[in-house]
């Protein structure tokens, strides 16, 4: 992402910077968290990368290749897991179609090829295989069930870039935890590179390479998470930890 900026208008001769000359990259296999508060331009640009949004000034590349259009072959190497699985996913398909759709939207296989190849990554995101399971819909499960399903259905064209924005938003703690898990095995078995999108600064250290930490609609710190966590150099990202840390001391009843 070179230099990309998002612009609204607000009526008249009003605009909006969602995201304001912001540059980054993601490294093959690489794991990088996106952090900032609701707000700071961090689905606008998630959304502007994908396809949903044209920048209104900047660049994106891919492959060192610069975007210009996004067809069928963009789509096969990079797809997005949206927040809210119960409104990404359609409730009048079950979950095998759900899964063999994208499938059928390029082409790839037979009908029966792609039945046995949306099983497989069924499998892969740790659902049932079974029949009873995959002929169930969306209404039928529960939350991390329904994200498991749209993990899967972004996974099975094997896409080389995901991005995730905010998958855990609307899961309690415990499941948070295990999709987290999820896309930290799923990116060292297919050897993913992962764009994370999230306002958890303490998530982002457990599972990213990298942190950008994004504030009304600019990247105002990045590096190693290591490094951004123990020596943090914006104030806004010291007040993200000690928010963090005093949320820890909460839950887990330990104080000062």
């Amino acid at each position: 992402v070179e230099s990309v900026t998002k612009t609204y208008s607000t009526g008249g001769a009003g605009q909006i910077r969602a995201v304001d000359n912001v540059s980054f990259e993601v490294r093959p296999g690489e794991f990088v968290a996106l952090v900032g508060p609701s707000g700071s331009g961090k689905t606008t640009l998630a959304k502007t990368i994908i396809g949903l949004h044209q920048p209104s000034q900047g660049e994106i590349f891919f492959d060192g290749v610069k975007v210009i259009g996004r067809g069928k072959d963009f789509y096969r190497k990079v797809q997005m897991i949206f927040q809210n699985p119960g409104e990404s996913l359609s409730h009048r398909l079950s979950v095998l179609e759900l899964v063999m759709e994208p499938l059928e939207v390029q082409g790839i296989g037979n009908k029966e090829e792609r039945r046995q190849k949306a099983i497989k990554v069924i499998g892969e995101v740790e659902l049932p295989q079974t029949e009873d399971f995959i002929n169930k819909y969306p209404h039928h499960l529960s939350g991390g069930e329904m994200q498991r399903v749209a993990i899967a259905r972004a996974l099975v064209l094997d896409p080389v870039l995901l991005i995730a924005d905010e998958p855990t938003a609307f899961l309690d703690a415990s499941v948070e935890a295990k999709i987290l898990k999820l896309l930290l095995n799923l990116q060292e078995s297919r050897g993913l590179s992962i764009l994370y999108i999230t306002h958890n600064i303490a998530a982002a250290r457990k599972v990213s390479d990298r942190i950008a930490v994004m504030l009304d609609g600019r990247i105002v710190e990045e590096g190693p998470s290591n490094l951004v966590v123990t020596a943090p150099k914006h104030a806004y990202t010291r007040r993200l930890l000690q928010t963090a840390s005093s949320l820890h001391r909460f839950e887990t009843g330990v104080t000062q």
